[in-house]
């Protein structure tokens, strides 16, 4: 937690735990308007958001309902397979991917989906490209335009982009582009319902 949800004010502190069925959750205490407070759950469901995560991200990765009832149960125990299908239902339609999960498991074996590169900047880093739904995509004509970011992108998984350009030398020193200063042109706020803004309406 970062911020105190009735005041907004990051003056909190951790003030023990909250024991419930299925998992422990911190509890906190706001110094500036006095509350207690402890970490957001999903409404209305008994189970760990972590768990309903697992579940829906399994799922939407080629998983059939089997599959990911097999996987919940190693890491967190006997879920029933009716309450898995219950969380995909209920996420449907804030999870767009779902929409389109059939037709693409039909072009698409489950590894192939993402495809994976690790490359080594400073720190380790994991490059992932989703090619299942970029190439889903690109099979809309207002989308071809992007045809040649996904040449791009997959020249970066294949490593045929030279890794050196993302290292920039300054006198002796080295420096990553993500750490200079650029000079940005204005820019004008546009607010707009996303659905990541909808994923909000389920803590």
């Amino acid at each position: 937690m970062d911020s105190c949800p009735f005041c907004n004010s990051k003056r909190i502190i951790k003030a023990g735990k909250v024991k419930l069925k299925r998992e422990i959750l911190q509890r906190y205490f706001c110094k500036k308007c006095g509350k207690f407070f402890q970490e957001r759950r999903i409404k209305n469901k008994s189970y760990p958001a972590r768990i309903i995560l697992q579940a829906v991200s399994s799922y939407n990765s080629g998983y059939n309902l089997k599959e990911v009832k097999e996987i919940l149960s190693r890491k967190f125990g006997e879920i029933p397979q009716s309450t898995i299908y219950s969380w995909i239902k209920d996420f449907s339609q804030v999870c767009t991917f779902s929409r389109i999960r059939n037709e693409i498991l039909q072009k698409f074996k489950r590894e192939e989906m993402i495809l994976r590169q690790k490359f080594f900047h400073h720190q380790l880093y994991l490059f992932q490209m989703h090619q299942a739904k970029l190439n889903y995509q690109l099979k809309f004509e207002e989308n071809k335009k992007f045809s040649l970011l996904k040449e791009y992108l997959l020249k970066v998984y294949e490593r045929k982009i030279p890794e050196h350009i993302f290292v920039l030398e300054d006198e002796e020193l080295e420096k990553r582009a993500s750490q200079l200063k650029a000079k940005l042109l204005p820019i004008e706020k546009i607010e707009k319902e996303s659905v990541a803004k909808s994923l909000l309406s389920f803590l």
